[in-house]
């Protein structure tokens, strides 16, 4: 089978991106975090789609408007992280320790925060359809009108 131009330069951008990702994510955990991010922003590569970030210190990290979908941060420190306008749909947030996070206008469509801590976190326009918030410690979170919660959820 002969390959057409196009198809060949898909295939090759494709491969860029995944090594792009790998390297960027290696940078990422090595903790520096910062200059991943700005790498990743030049390169248009979102690193952070389905990373396994299980355990990661994150606290205080800017990562306003990130992509994380499917992301893993399982027993992850998000203390005082901003995450307004980020992307976690379907992320693994359980047991994460997020106090102080700011998630307004984020996505946490069918996220997963059972047993999360979010004591203090800014829920404010935040998409949270079909999270699982089994558990999930919210006292003192700040939520609004725009908030969407879980079907048949009552904060």
């Amino acid at each position: 089978m002969k390959l057409t131009k196009p198809a060949l330069k898909r295939i090759i951008k494709e491969s860029l991106e995944d090594e792009y990702k790998e390297k960027l994510l290696q940078i990422f955990k090595a903790g520096n975090h910062e200059q991943a991010i700005e790498l990743s922003k030049q390169v248009g590569v979102d690193f952070l789609v389905g990373a396994n970030l299980k355990n990661a210190d994150l606290e205080g990290m800017n990562l306003e408007g990130m992509n994380l979908t499917g992301a893993d941060l399982f027993a992850s420190s998000l203390r005082y992280v901003n995450l307004s306008g980020a992307d976690l749909s379907g992320a693994t947030l359980r047991k994460a320790f997020m106090f102080g996070a700011n998630l307004s206008g984020a996505n946490l469509s069918g996220a997963d925060l059972s047993y999360a801590t979010l004591y203090d976190a800014n829920l404010s326009g935040t998409n949270l359809s079909g999270a699982d918030l089994k558990y999930t410690k919210l006292f003192g979170s700040i939520h609004n009108e725009d908030t969407i919660w879980p079907e048949g959820f009552t904060p």
